[in-house]
């Protein structure tokens, strides 16, 4: 199983990502997004590329806030992938 993982994004529309990005992420089983799409038409448009595991990041919209999870664990073949945003600035978080 091929994976790509990839977060905060911080764009309005999918015609923001590199075009790279996208073409590398249209080869994957999976695609796991640990937070800030920043819009709802990001997410559906990463969904529109294939599966989407996801967690919602703290630039989220509120809208997203309540369609994700803050923190899920996901299976992949046999194994498990615990995945989390974070929230606030830098500052003050162990390194």
């Amino acid at each position: 199983m091929k994976i790509g993982v990839i977060s905060d994004t911080h764009v309005q529309t999918m015609e923001d990502i590199p075009w790279s990005i996208l073409n590398a992420l249209e080869d994957v089983d999976l695609i796991i997004h640990a937070g800030d799409f920043t819009e709802r038409a990001v997410f559906e448009g990463f969904r529109e590329l294939g599966e989407v595991k996801a967690v919602y990041g703290n630039m989220d919209s509120g809208e997203l806030k309540r369609m994700l999870p803050d923190k899920r664990i996901i299976d992949v073949e046999r194994r498990q992938v615990g995945l989390v945003h974070g929230s606030g600035g830098p500052w003050g978080m162990e390194e």
